[in-house]
């Protein structure tokens, strides 16, 4: 392969990556720490180290706030444990990604999927000057 076929697959690959949402990491993920360090990830103060590393299934994705952070919702066998997400670059908009969202009355947009698994979001975030 010539270098020009390398750069073609190198911004192809970056191209096709971008154009795909994040979503809620997977219990497994969450269990074995491997959460993404793009992100910054926060529970609520009564969440222990514990309740969140025995997460079950994820049962709900919602953007919270004017679209300030995501929030996703998981099961337990005690009680339901929620883990916030927002960039670490700052100031960003959360977004939603396909057409399964709804917005609800309290500023809440929900995601409609049957599998939860599959909402997607993007953050859109500000230049910073």
């Amino acid at each position: 392969m010539n270098k020009y076929g390398l750069i073609f697959i190198l911004l192809f690959s970056g191209v096709y990556t971008e154009s795909f949402g994040d979503s809620c990491p997977s219990p497994k993920t969450i269990r074995d720490r491997k959460l993404s360090q793009n992100y910054e990830w926060t529970v609520d103060e009564n969440t222990t180290l514990q309740n969140l590393l025995s997460v079950k299934k994820l049962y709900a994705v919602r953007i919270m706030d004017q679209d300030a952070y995501v929030s996703c919702h998981y099961t337990t066998d005690k009680w339901p444990i929620k883990l916030d997400v927002t960039p670490v670059s700052g100031q960003c908009k959360s977004l939603p990604q396909g057409d399964n969202w709804k917005n609800t009355e309290s500023g809440q947009v929900v995601c409609q999927e049957k599998d939860v698994r599959k909402c997607e979001f993007t953050f859109e975030c500000g230049q910073k000057q």
